[in-house]
């Protein structure tokens, strides 16, 4: 599976696909909010090495014609990341996740549930010719609303300090292109904390750790 993604990445970015369709599918992330397609940018500066990103479902977004034909291959190398090798990684903070709601006495599913491999995600596979690399992140869903959880009696017991009213919380798919689009681009504040700078999105302050 390694050698076969560096055979993609080098059909991907070297071979087959002319410049004319690369620009087609060159990613807008400050316009779109997501990393998706070729990026070969960081904040408006050219960056040394390219990158063509893909969803965790392949199918999601259109690709290079000659990139289509290795979509099942892809989707393939996406699960086995996923669950063959980052689930056993992850397994401790996974178990982790079920001893926080346990511990909100809410079931032991609540967090874990919250993040589903065929559902609307974040961009999770990159590839580049230097590295063919396939990365995959555990995140919420798109639609997980980011307030906590009142149904816990912990929480009800010792009360609920709220970034906003519940009606106005954001959804993860929104908070996370926010992130993406002001990464590197919004001006921070000097934190109250030592080395540690700040800046507000959608009325919450956003810590940055230097």
């Amino acid at each position: 599976q390694r050698d076969r993604a560096f055979i993609i990445a080098d059909v991907t970015f070297i071979t087959a696909v002319p410049p004319e369709e690369v620009k087609i599918y060159t990613a807008n992330v400050e316009k779109v909010g997501y990393y998706a397609g070729k990026v070969d940018t960081d904040n408006g500066i050219l960056v040394q090495i390219e990158q063509y990103v893909l969803n965790r479902i392949v199918t999601q977004r259109p690709h290079p014609q000659a990139l289509c034909p290795f979509l099942p291959q892809l989707d393939a190398f996406a699960r086995h990341n996923r669950f063959n090798v980052l689930h056993p990684i992850l397994s401790v903070l996974i178990g982790s996740s079920k001893l926080i709601a346990l511990s909100l006495e809410l079931p032991e599913e609540t967090l874990v549930e919250k993040d589903n491999f065929d559902r609307p995600g974040p961009t999770t596979c990159m590839a580049t010719p230097e590295t063919a690399m396939s990365l995959n992140v555990l995140m919420a869903d798109d639609d997980v609303k980011l307030s906590p959880l009142p149904h816990s009696p912990v929480l009800q017991s010792v009360g609920i300090e709220r970034r906003c009213p519940d009606d106005e919380a954001p959804l993860s798919e929104m908070w996370r292109k926010e992130r993406t689009t002001t990464y590197g681009r919004s001006k921070l504040k000097k934190g109250s904390e030592k080395d540690v700078e700040e800046e507000v999105m959608e009325d919450i302050a956003v810590k940055h750790y230097d």
